[in-house]
């Protein structure tokens, strides 16, 4: 009786780890999936992009406005942290717009 059950456990143990490296497997290839779809480098793209402008926006408030919510920035604090926003959203924009030249250029036949 305990050579049985002894038995029935290893057998379980067998089952639990091949039911953990099948689904282990079948997520690491969801996770590359979703990475290589065009749905995700399109949302990741437009992200950027919509995130740049809202960057870009609020280094403006902050150059024209030189206050950040509720707290009353110095000029050059207010010039320094308008100018780290610009520069900021405007990486985001780039970066988004690279992705986009990059999926055309790779798109077409014969073009690098």
């Amino acid at each position: 009786m305990r050579m049985l059950v002894m038995e029935n456990k290893f057998l379980l143990h067998l089952v639990y780890i091949d039911y953990f490296r099948a689904h282990k497997s079948e997520k690491m290839n969801l996770d590359e999936r979703m990475e290589q779809s065009g749905t995700y480098s399109a949302f990741r793209t437009s992200l950027d992009m919509a995130m740049g402008a809202v960057y870009i926006i609020i280094g403006v408030v902050v150059f024209t406005m030189r206050y950040f919510g509720t707290v009353e920035l110095p000029t050059g604090t207010s010039w320094a942290l308008g100018g780290l926003l610009l520069l900021y959203g405007s990486f985001r924009i780039y970066r988004g717009l690279t992705a986009i030249w990059r999926k055309r250029s790779s798109g077409r036949p014969g073009r690098r």
